[in-house]
């Protein structure tokens, strides 16, 4: 893991954290910085990898429990946090479990549940994208991505087919895990990421490569075009009043005017290799970024 200036881009410390097997996420709070990694094993298709979430000196990078977290996680990916808990999205298995934040144990392991064996969630196509939380919800991105095929009538034989991606964002009670609303932004093109920040979702449509903005509280769209023009935005994180975007693609990180949609400055950071994971606190910015086997967190 690696550190940069969230005003400037430049680089502070190449190897913030270093000792980490393939790290996916990072969330901040405080002094505090939350890492989840898998345990990195190929694996063949159908099989799913173990994973753990640990704890770090936000300043400093020093490990303050390397293991808070080390059973129970199936390919974590998304991490957040929202009052005295952890949820992390096992998206090998569709489910989101949480723990205690003061002491990583287990809440429940299937806090939502969008598993090929939960009552209606019968499809295996469909699956959990992006998580984002504020004090007091938790908000998960549904995608549905499947083929079309289209046949000759008589014959069966194929003519053409086409790739469908569709979803919704769903809300959720951040104390109990009861659904508020499966829907409250519905019908959306393939969404992955999004980020919560004033009462207000910043949620990217990959295959349109746009980023729409929404009243958290009725989903009621302000922007639903705010900016355009992306590729493979991985994740987000907002501060500062700017949203910082990081595309996978290209290696870079963009950064943009929460208000207005406004280029800051695109790239802000460029170079990296095979970005997946950010986070921002104060002026400084958390990145993940493969570049190598050791796969250092970059700050």
């Amino acid at each position: 893991m690696a550190t940069y200036d969230a005003t400037t881009g430049a680089r502070i410390n190449d190897a913030f954290i270093s000792g980490l097997t393939f790290p996916s996420s990072i969330a901040v709070s405080g002094d505090t910085l939350y890492v989840v990694q898998a345990a990195g094993n190929k694996l063949p298709p159908g099989r799913y990898d173990f994973g753990s979430v640990g704890k770090y000196d936000a300043k400093t990078g020093a490990a303050i429990n390397p293991a808070f977290i080390s059973s129970g996680l199936i390919n974590p990916q998304g991490l957040v946090l929202s009052g005295t808990s952890l949820f992390i999205n096992n998206d090998g298995i569709s489910k989101v479990a949480a723990y205690r934040l003061d002491s990583g144990a287990l809440i429940n392991d299937a806090f939502i549940d969008n598993s090929f064996s939960a009552a209606g969630r019968q499809n295996a196509n469909l699956k959990l994208a992006g998580i984002a939380a504020s004090s007091d919800k938790l908000y998960v991105s549904d995608v549905w991505r499947g083929v079309v095929h289209k046949y000759y009538p008589n014959a069966g034989a194929e003519i053409n087919h086409m790739e469908v991606c569709t979803g919704a964002v769903a809300e959720y009670d951040a104390a109990t895990g009861a659904v508020i609303d499966h829907s409250l932004l519905g019908k959306l093109d393939c969404p992955g990421s999004l980020v919560y920040a004033d009462d207000l979702l910043y949620v990217v449509t990959n295959d349109k490569g746009i980023l729409g903005k929404y009243e958290a509280t009725t989903g009621k769209p302000i922007n639903a075009s705010f900016i355009r023009g992306l590729h493979q935005v991985t994740c987000m994180a907002v501060g500062g009043g700017n949203i910082y975007m990081l595309n996978n693609e290209a290696g870079t990180v963009g950064k943009y005017n929460a208000l207005t949609g406004a280029v800051i400055s695109t790239p802000l950071i460029k170079g990296l290799v095979n970005p997946v994971g950010m986070a921002v606190s104060g002026n400084t910015i958390y990145l993940i970024a493969h570049a190598d086997d050791a796969h250092p967190v970059q700050k």
